[in-house]
């Protein structure tokens, strides 16, 4: 009879996600009384964390969500060119020209914000950035995003 009871706690212990509360409550109670607990205890944890893990790197769970949030993406870094083609506007009448670099977008906004928000997304921790790609003509300019390659002239350019 004793080892039923045991039998049973390891088939708990190994349903996934159930079998982490199980086997933590295991390993306390194995820790005071019975060392096989704690062993069964120990499995159903690793057990757990061992088949999440497998499968979430055979889904690839980043490419699940990618077309709908890479949409999202888009249309945050036209809001940020809108804003910015607002600014460097505002800066051509002003000071009759356009600005030599976007830097210079803080004469007429100090809260200009010109950074590319496609890297941010790329780079969470990291704390550099990258600017959006700003071009001088003679009498325009030209304001984009390299998009998602990291390329200038290539199809995923954002405008």
């Amino acid at each position: 009879m004793k080892y039923v009871k045991y039998l049973l706690l390891f088939l708990c212990a190994c349903i996934p996600l159930i079998g982490v509360g199980v086997g933590i409550a295991l390993i306390v109670i194995g820790l005071k009384k019975d060392k096989i607990l704690l062993a069964i205890g120990f499995f159903g944890v690793t057990f757990s964390i061992l088949i999440y893990s497998t499968l979430y790197q055979m889904m690839d769970v980043t490419k699940l969500s990618a077309p709908k949030s890479n949409k999202i993406k888009v249309s945050l870094v036209r809001v940020v060119i809108q804003q910015n083609t607002y600014d460097l506007h505002q800066f051509k009448a002003r000071f009759n020209r356009y600005p030599d670099s976007l830097s210079e977008l803080n004469q007429v906004n100090k809260k200009a914000d010109f950074r590319d928000p496609l890297y941010t997304f790329y780079k969470m921790g990291d704390k550099t950035t990258e600017n959006l790609i700003y071009i001088k003509t003679e009498d325009y300019f030209k304001l984009f995003s390299a998009g998602f390659d990291r390329k200038v002239g290539t199809a995923d350019d954002i405008y």
